[in-house]
């Protein structure tokens, strides 16, 4: 059992006043009412971006969070051993340091061979996670650390890979239960705000090998974009907040595909995106009041009345 220490709130920093006033604008720009009224639970890896959003809500968030609903949530990928193990020991540390909760969930190490990227892999699992730690605390938010570089980085990725129609507004502020404050902040007043109050945070080398296309993307492609258009993550981001925003712009999620993504995650289940995409254009169409939902690779999603409660539940079910 970990002994924590009373949450106070410190005075802001030159750069922690403007990240703090920028997240808040943000909040406000998306339509989301502060403080939020659900626990919250902030994804920290170690690395700079997520203690940068911890440290930040933890000690100047007193108009984003109620101080007793905030826990840390730290997933191990176990993918680079006593490394791995090294970032939860961290993780756990900081909040003793902080004075909040500390939850650690494990992942098995990504499978050689099993046709599906590591990334993939891990994003699913970790995605699974905050699901059922969402649900065991009444459907808690998840604060994750996307940034500004993230968002014009995933809108350049998918204009240039063609999926810019149906996903062009990139990565959501808010999706289900997944919240992410940081999408109008770059990196670079993440790290300045770390340097202020002096935090030290874990470095993952595998976020610069070249192992990863998008990690290529991200060191050779930016850069030489930010040379010649200067304000170009600004323009990417703010174009895809803006449709965001007005619920109009490619990348927008329905109400019914948020609560499906939410149960179907929960539920401990891994369907890939073209089947939570399907089903939400099913719901919109009014598909889903007649029944059964065929879905791509075999997979149906069963329209069930419970006999006791009389409600509508939803199963997955793979066909024979």
């Amino acid at each position: 059992m970990l002994n924590y220490t009373p949450l106070v709130y410190s005075k802001a920093g030159p750069q922690g006043g403007r990240l703090i006033r920028k997240v808040i604008r943000t909040f406000r720009e998306q339509g989301v009412s502060l403080p939020l009224d659900s626990h919250i639970l902030i994804a920290v890896s170690g690395g700079a971006d997520s203690v940068g959003l911890a440290h930040l809500v933890i000690h100047l968030g007193r108009k984003m969070v109620r101080p007793s609903q905030v826990t840390l949530l730290h997933v191990n990928h176990q993918w680079r051993g006593e490394q791995s193990d090294g970032d939860a020991r961290f993780v756990e540390e900081l909040g003793r340091k902080w004075g909040v909760p500390v939850v650690v969930r494990k992942t098995p190490p990504p499978r050689v061979g099993s046709g599906e990227s590591w990334e993939n892999e891990a994003r699913t699992e970790r995605k699974k996670i905050f699901a059922q730690e969402s649900a065991r605390l009444g459907r808690a938010r998840v604060l994750t650390a996307h940034h500004a570089d993230d968002l014009a980085e995933t809108v350049l990725w998918r204009i240039l890979t063609g999926a810019s129609e149906t996903h062009g507004g990139g990565i959501l502020f808010q999706s289900g239960f997944e919240v992410r404050p940081f999408l109008s902040v770059k990196k670079a007043l993440i790290t300045d705000y770390l340097a202020e109050a002096g935090e030290s945070y874990r470095v993952d080398q595998t976020n610069f090998s070249d192992r990863f296309l998008r990690s290529r993307l991200r060191k050779t492609v930016m850069p030489e974009l930010e040379k010649l258009f200067p304000k170009a993550v600004d323009h990417l981001g703010n174009l895809a907040l803006r449709a965001q925003k007005d619920k109009v712009g490619p990348g927008a999620r329905s109400p019914e595909g948020e609560v499906l993504q939410y149960f179907l995650l929960a539920s401990g289940l891994r369907p890939r995106r073209v089947h939570l995409e399907m089903v939400e254009e099913k719901m919109k169409e009014g598909g889903a009041c007649q029944g059964d939902i065929h879905l791509p690779q075999g997979w149906r999603l069963n329209r069930e009345k419970d006999r006791q409660t009389s409600r509508i539940r939803w199963v997955l079910e793979k066909s024979e």
